[in-house]
């Protein structure tokens, strides 16, 4: 029976834990702050709270779903107990993180996997495919997600939320950063990123509206909205290529094929919900613990928080940044 730490015990941690637990691994939590609302849950599982837990146990997975301001430092100071970990996304704050981060990975040889969940959605993998094949006559992308992150979690004051908190790692390019991670797995690389602020009726410290422009290194644009305050709930991706256009709609779950304004078909059989993909993922994690690093896969996973981090760089510069 594999051992499963999973540090945080906040909805996303409950969440993983049923699914690691649903596999037949036995559950550990380590949390810090004990006066802080938590889910329950209707299995047996351990609590522990000091690092001499850590040396007591062998883990054979630690899973990081606390505030992303505390990702790298919880990496940073249990990387000697596991070789395997998975952070939640973001995975880290700031760029200093990011190239820290990278160099902690090589250095000690760590099994990363990212909480890009929607890699591992078949509807996505079938998008993914339609691009890959089609990929020089792609045009532009548009990957718009609306939300509205009040409504996340009902009976919570939403404003003392990591989400909405900025010395937390909080704001709606960070936590809504799927859409970047979509864009970058489908199109490749990015070189320079553009990213502007909207207007937002919520009086947040963070922000919680943006366009963001990716410039693609093979010249495919990205454009991708994302917005948390929204009560007009929407989430699609739109590809417009030489002779057709397709949209994969994930609220009305289709992907449909349009040819022209009288000539279109969906081209989806089988829709999978978007839960559905955490067991996807969560499996595969299990599947490939204590394999060797791939530098392929780590670079691609250091790309997609770069771009996060110039994202952020961008609005507050107010201008074109370059992803070094």
């Amino acid at each position: 029976m594999k051992k499963i730490c999973i540090i945080g015990k906040g909805s996303i941690g409950v969440r993983h834990a049923k699914i690691f637990h649903k596999y037949g691994c036995e559950i550990f939590f380590y949390r810090t702050f004990k006066n802080l609302k938590s889910y329950k849950l209707d299995f047996f599982f351990t609590e522990i709270n000091t690092l001499n837990d850590f040396k007591k146990n062998s883990f054979d997975l630690i899973v990081i779903c606390n505030p992303t301001s505390l990702h790298f430092k919880t990496l940073n100071k249990l990387s000697e107990y596991t070789k395997n970990f998975f952070i939640e996304k973001p995975l880290v704050s700031n760029l200093k993180e990011v190239k820290a981060l990278e160099k902690l990975v090589i250095k000690k040889k760590l099994n990363l996997f990212s909480g890009y969940f929607l890699r591992y959605n078949k509807n996505i993998l079938k998008l993914k495919s339609i691009i890959s094949n089609n990929i020089g006559k792609i045009n532009n992308s548009n990957l718009l997600w609306h939300t509205y992150m009040p409504n996340w979690h009902p009976g919570e004051n939403y404003k003392r939320s990591y989400t909405a908190r900025k010395k937390l790692g909080g704001g709606v390019i960070q936590t809504c950063s799927h859409e970047i991670d979509l864009a970058s797995y489908f199109f490749g690389p990015v070189k320079d990123v553009l990213c502007k602020k909207l207007k937002s009726n919520l009086n947040l410290e963070v922000e919680s509206s943006v366009i963001i422009i990716l410039n693609h290194v093979n010249g495919i644009i990205s454009q991708i909205n994302l917005n948390y305050v929204s009560k007009n709930i929407d989430r699609f991706i739109e590809v417009y290529f030489d002779r057709f256009q397709i949209k994969l709609d994930l609220n009305k779950k289709y992907i449909l094929k349009k040819i022209s304004e009288k000539k279109e078909k969906i081209i989806i059989k089988n829709y999978q919900k978007l839960v559905d993909a955490y067991e996807n993922q969560n499996r595969y994690i299990l599947q490939n613990l204590n394999r060797d690093n791939s530098k392929l896969h780590l670079k691609d996973t250091i790309h997609t928080e770069k771009i996060i981090q110039y994202c952020k760089l961008s609005l507050k510069n107010n201008k074109l940044t370059k992803v070094i």
